[in-house]
This record gives structure tokens, sequence and C-alpha cells, in this order.
């Protein structure tokens, strides 16, 4: 296909003009002598003699099983002695590498970008199909406002084997080094597209091994939750990761429905980079993790080797499967109607705390942001495994964090009116203005060397407006805990645990949140059998 010039004829399809060439393919503009239209008409490049026509055919056969107007439409396929070529829509615009190199883009456009590149992978990743070369020069930014994603070549669908390659600086870590792949390797070069679409530049050196890559955090001032996201689109791990682009696509759709109507520029101060801190440093009470973070670092290697445990990352909503059959005895009740008998208040005073009428039922309502209501254990002291549960509402609306926690097995320093957790795990689900709702696993254990754990990730659906349940469940001698919220488990997590408190304590998102915050009732604690082992 060299050889190919203006006039020459592939098919019914008369060449007019080159108008791009990349590493492997030229892409003509051409006539349809059948149907008198204009169509875009890409061959692959030869060489050493030799034209690939693998990339070609692929594309082919995967654009065949789509239609959608951010994916750019495969019209025909031919072949003749020289070889293979793919006719496709005509488009007019620019790539958006060729936009990037103008400069940073503002929030709302790079937004508005990134909006139609999630819709358009969203309905690939629902017939089955992973792009696995999503990069600025594969995505398009037609004249008339329309964004379309090119270039399916490397694309895995159902069915088809898995070709190699990619781009580097945009290949997530899996990828790279030839692991399992799922919808999650998209989410990953969306990830980089975002970051660099607001900063003008690469999130990682060019020189990093895909595996070893920590970017510096993005801080979006003008539209927080966007440099969030981003943070965990590029996350090493893709567990890390939003599960697939239709649940990106909805997190972008919330923040473009928040963000500022004056937002038409990048101003100084609206994006800022920052070195990234170990992933678990997040939310409220960000001063202890910074502490948590040093600690951990002095001597992570002795503990492991003293306690003889391997820490197991815990996993995220969506991507958890548990087989076991537990059975729970009965159980120790508290209606929260009233203060319990046995309960201790934070300080020992009321602090924002009482029975109150609360979305039709009597409850146990804190409306301070350091409220807390300490509990006995129940049967869950006898348990091995254990569980706890209560029902929890947060009011709805608001312009800052909202949230509910509940932490087993606590004990606190300096007793039980201090209110500051000496050991236990810690459950907490909660929304934030312009970011998805949230939860938050936290494991913290005071002894001389211990590491703290601390796990956040994203919910499917808001937690405010209505009752919910929140269950933790763990085991002392197995070493494993679970968090579930309306019986549907959103965190896993594994290792050595020291459970030996005394209270539960049923909080409103201890630290720095709105103060009108939670109500809980009907607290119920279990001691589970063996087969939950």
């Amino acid at each position: 296909m060299e050889e190919l010039s203006p006039g020459t004829a592939l098919g019914r399809y008369d060449l007019i003009r080159e108008v791009g060439r990349g590493g492997s393919g030229v892409v003509w503009e051409a006539r349809d002598r059948d149907l008198g239209r204009r169509v875009a008409v890409k061959v692959i490049r030869r060489r050493n003699g030799v034209t690939p026509e693998k990339r070609l055919v692929a594309e082919a056969e995967v654009a065949a099983r789509m239609s959608h107007p951010g994916i750019v439409t495969i019209l025909d396929v031919g072949r003749n002695e020289k070889g293979a070529w793919l006719v496709e829509e005509f488009l007019v615009g620019k790539t958006l590498a060729t936009r990037m190199a103008e400069g940073p883009m503002s929030i709302r456009e790079a937004l508005s970008v990134g909006l139609r590149v999630a819709s358009a992978l969203a309905y690939a990743h629902g017939h089955g199909v992973i792009h696995r070369d999503l990069t600025p020069s594969n995505v398009l930014l037609c004249e008339d406002a329309q964004v379309k994603i090119l270039d399916l070549g490397m694309a895995q669908a159902f069915g088809r084997r898995k070709l190699d390659g990619g781009t580097p600086d945009y290949m997530a870590p899996e990828q790279a080094q030839g692991l399992p792949e799922d919808e999650r390797v998209d989410v990953y070069a969306l990830g980089v597209l975002l970051y660099r679409m607001v900063t003008g530049k690469s999130p990682f050196p060019r020189d990093a091994p895909p595996d070893k890559r920590l970017p510096p955090r993005l801080e979006t001032s003008e539209l927080p939750g966007l440099g969030k996201l981003v943070d965990r689109m590029l996350a090493t791990d893709p567990g890390d990761r939003p599960r697939d682009a239709p649940a990106v696509l909805e997190e972008l759709e919330v923040l473009e429905a928040t963000l500022p109507r004056t937002s038409t520029t990048t101003r100084p101060g609206v994006v800022r980079v920052r070195r990234r801190w170990p992933r678990w440093t997040r939310l409220a009470a960000g001063f202890i993790l910074v502490v948590a973070v040093v600690a951990a670092g002095i001597g992570i290697d002795r503990q492991r080797a003293a306690a003889g445990v391997t820490k197991v990352e815990p996993v995220s909503f969506g991507s958890v499967a548990t087989s076991n059959v537990c059975q729970w005895g009965n159980a120790a009740w508290i209606e929260l109607d009233e203060l319990p008998e046995g309960a201790v208040l934070r300080n020992g005073e009321m602090g924002g705390q009482g029975v109150a009428e609360v979305s039709g039922r009597r409850a146990w309502k804190i409306t301070s942001d350091w409220g807390q209501i300490l509990l006995p254990l129940g049967n869950a002291a006898h348990g091995d495994p254990f569980a706890i549960e209560a029902e929890f509402y947060i009011p709805p609306g608001g312009d800052w964090e909202r949230a509910a926690d509940i932490v087993a097995f606590t004990e606190p320093v300096g007793g039980s009116g201090t209110g500051k957790m000496a050991h236990g795990v810690r459950l907490r689900v909660g929304e934030d203005s312009g970011v998805p709702p949230w939860f938050d696993w936290w494991q913290e254990v005071e002894r001389p060397g211990a590491i703290p754990r601390h796990y956040v990730g994203t919910l499917p659906g808001p937690v405010s407006g209505k009752w919910h349940k929140l269950r933790i469940e763990g085991s002392r001698s197995k070493k494993w805990f679970r968090g579930l919220l309306d019986g549907r488990t959103v965190v896993v997590g594994y290792g050595d645990y020291d459970l030996t408190g005394t209270k539960i304590s049923l909080g409103a998102g201890y630290g720095y949140v709105h103060p009108e915050d939670v109500a809980w009732s009907n607290l119920r604690t279990f001691a589970g059998t063996p087969e939950c082992q």
C-alpha cells in the first residue's frame, strides 16, 4: 500500500488526499463512487516488506458489533493483491492530542470531553468490548462538537483473542505486564487523559515502570470531586479503580451537575498537583493519618515478621464473592428509643445527642460532629465469629460531609468517656457535596509498632433520605472482617486484628462533618457458629 497516491482506486473508492499518518496506518480522504459520498479509507503501513492486516481486520470485526455516536462508524472492508483496507465515516476536526498541545484545558472543557469519551466506552463495555488503546490520538474532537473514539485495532471483545501491545504512557500496569485485563484498563487510560487535559502534562515520568507509577495527587479546587475521581482511576491496583466506564460516567455526570456556572477558563489555583501520599490517607481525620503513615513507615517489615501475618488489601464494592453460610444465634437487641442501660456518652455529656422523631420512628439522634454513644458489646462479645448490625438515617441535602459510623470492640483511651479509639474496626458510610457516596474502613491498633489499615471506596447510590442497615462481621481467630450495607458486602479485609475491647460505638462520622447528621435505631449483636469461618 506504500505506492498509493491521489487518484488510486481501491474497489469503488477513489483516493483524494492523505489526511493522517501514524505508526501503523495511513488514512486517506476518498470518494465512494456508488453513493457519491466522502469517506475515510484506512490502510496498514507495510513493515519489512510485510503488510500486517491482523489489526485492521480485528478493528472491522469489533466495530461491526457496535453503533454509537461516540464511536467511529465502519462502513466497509476490502482487499486486493496489495493488502486490505477499512472504510470509515469521514470526520472533520482535530485529535485530542492536537488540542492538548495547545495547552491545558478548562475544567468545563475537560469534563465535557471526558463525559463523551466515558459514554462511548460505557456503550462498548456494555457490548463486551474493551478498547485497550485509548490515547489522545485516538479521540477526535469534531467540528460539529461531537467527540469520537477512533482505532479499535487493539480492542478485545468476547470470543476474540486479545492482541499484544498498546501505548505505554496510557497502559494500565496489568496490561503492560501481560496480566489478566478487564474494563479497568480503559478506566485507567481515561484517567490519564483527564489528568493531562487539566494539567497539560503526563502524570508519570516516562521511565517509570508501570507497576511503580505513583502519580502526583490532582487537586481541582473548582471541582474537588474531579481530582478525587482521577486519583482512583489511576490506582495501580485495578481493584481500587471504578469497576468500568458506566461507573465513571455516572460520577462524571454528578460532577457536571455540580460544576459552577462561572467555570469557563483555567485560572491560577484551579488545578494544582501535589506529591501523592499513600492511598489510605484521606477524609476529615487527615492529620491523624499523616502520623499513622510515619509510624507505619518506621518498622513495617519488622511488624509483619513479628505478627507472622501477610497483609491482604480489602476489595471494593461489587467485587466481593462470599460463600459462607452463617448460622447466627439470637440477637441481643437495643431499640435506642431512649438512653440504653450501660450506655456511655462521649466525655460523659449529652453533647448534641438525644431521642427524637426521625423519619417516622423514635431513634437516638446525634447532632454534634463529635458525637458518639458507646454501648455494651452484647452477644458479639461471646462470638467467634461475631456480627453487629444497626440502622441509621442521614438527612438529605447539605453542602458538607455527612456520615454514619459503627465501631466494634473499642475501649477508648483514658476510659469510656473520652471517645478516643484504642483498638477496633470501623465502617463508615457517607455523602459529600460534589462526590459520589462512599464508604470508609479503618482498622486501628494502638500498640508499639502496630500498622493501621485504611481503605476507601465508592457506593453505587445515595445513602441519605431513608433508613439503612449497617453491619460488620468478623472473626478474631481466623482474622477476617466484612462490612455490609443493606445486606450487600462492601468491604472485606484480612489481617491480625486486636479485637479485645468491650464496647460498640455509634457515631456521626467522627469529626469535621455536618452538625445535623445521623440517627440510630435497632442495634443488634450476634454470636456466630463455626460455619462462618
